[in-house]
């Protein structure tokens, strides 16, 4: 008798056992998949298995889609934002625009030109108009007060449009009640301005080894640097000159670069300030230093073409040798910063860490396969954001193109 009390207490507890074990591993099963996940949108359990380069790539091609559309939206529009336009981003997959006006007044027409009847459309209060118009009016107001060497100006390190928030914010260095009251008073005349207290100004990126697969030195300076993308001007003498562009604070005028200790140019144009952080590195002068373009850039892949920034929220990617490739989405798509003293305009902010090295690194989205499309490359960071100077900036700025 106690034989069959002590089986059917055994299995009792057995049973109990399994009980207990089936929501456990429901719940670790849950965990997991959020976790692989990382709170993304719901997908089917083929995507579950692609790895995180894999979904990244996915999101940039989503942000190509939405660009593309973006970009005929504004070219219907004749290239100029409209009054009723108040901003746009990407989240979670989903495309929001941004209006002053009531949605369904706009709704329609948006639509029909985008063909994406998945577009959410919401009022705001502001126009990106008048938020770019503010931003560059403290702009200006900040740099005239940095040269009559006003100490709190000179904090101030970031001005940009949060597109998402849509308000205009200011970066301010260190910020304690005393500076932030001083801050106010200086903004007081434009309104309710966000204010971001930072604990680290924006650095250049130029200390360690860098590149995509190869990296630049500085053979004046010493200093280190990645390529961005290989181009082609005129010169004022007429003549045309092929080579590379990487960040401006890479060197001087005349500095000659080198690569694995091969002199492969000299730096022929420079723009360091404003809207560039650049310069062009001529290699006429070295036509036979055994470098070309597809050893001077990657082995893996072909810059076929720049493009512009629409949309916050965009997915792009990185390419240095010391961040490796590192993926990021758009913050501000016009930002204005001040790095060792200068000041910047029209900047690239992404979501990114960049670190030493990664200077002149191109940022750069997939246009079809190893053909990539170039947006603009990378200028200066801290531990959270990165600033990149545009493509179309810099091709504009020394009146060049492409070179393939």
């Amino acid at each position: 008798m106690k034989t069959i009390k002590s089986v059917m207490k055994l299995l009792s507890v057995l049973l109990l056992s399994l009980l207990f074990l089936i929501p456990v591993s429901e719940v670790s099963a849950s965990k997991t998949e959020e976790i692989l996940l990382n709170q993304g949108d719901p997908v089917s359990s083929e995507s579950k298995l692609l790895d995180p380069t894999e979904l990244y790539e996915s999101d940039i091609e989503y942000s190509e889609m939405i660009n593309q559309e973006f970009n005929g939206l504004l070219s219907y529009w004749g290239g100029d934002y409209p009054d009723y336009y108040a901003g746009s981003f990407i989240s979670n997959r989903q495309f929001t625009i941004l209006v002053t006006c009531e949605p369904q007044e706009i709704q329609a027409e948006i639509w029909n030109v985008t063909g994406n009847s998945d577009i959410i459309i919401e009022k705001a209060s502001c126009s990106y108009n008048d938020l770019r118009s503010i931003q560059d009016q403290i702009t200006e107001l900040i740099t005239e007060l940095r040269s009559n060497n006003n100490s709190i100006a000179n904090l101030v390190v970031g001005i940009g449009v949060d597109e998402v928030r849509n308000d205009v914010f200011v970066e301010v260095l260190n910020m304690d009640e005393n500076v932030r009251r001083n801050i106010e008073e200086i903004l007081a005349p434009f309104g309710t301005i966000r204010l971001v207290s930072k604990n680290e100004p924006y650095q250049e990126m130029t200390t360690v080894t860098a590149g995509t697969d190869t990296w630049l030195t500085n053979s004046t300076l010493n200093s280190h640097s990645t390529i961005g993308f290989c181009a082609s001007r005129v010169n004022s003498a007429g003549v045309t000159e092929k080579g590379f562009v990487t960040a401006g604070h890479s060197g001087n005028l005349t500095n000659t670069m080198t690569i694995f200790g091969s002199s492969v140019g000299k730096i022929s144009w420079r723009k360091f300030g404003g809207n560039c952080d650049a310069c062009f590195v001529n290699m006429n002068e070295y036509p036979n230093s055994g470098f070309v373009r597809s050893t001077v850039l990657s082995s893996y892949y072909t810059i076929g073409s720049y493009a512009s920034v629409s949309v916050v929220g965009t997915t792009y990617a990185l390419h240095g040798k010391s961040s490796g490739i590192i993926y990021g989405t758009v913050d501000c798509t016009s930002f204005n910063f001040s790095m060792s003293g200068v000041s910047f305009t029209d900047h690239i902010r992404m979501n990114m860490h960049v670190v030493s090295g990664d200077s002149g690194g191109p940022l750069v989205g997939t246009s079809s396969g190893s053909t990539k499309y170039v947006v603009g490359i990378c200028s200066s960071g801290d531990s959270t954001y990165s600033n990149f100077t545009k493509a179309t900036n810099i091709i504009n700025g020394m009146s060049g193109d492409l070179f393939h």
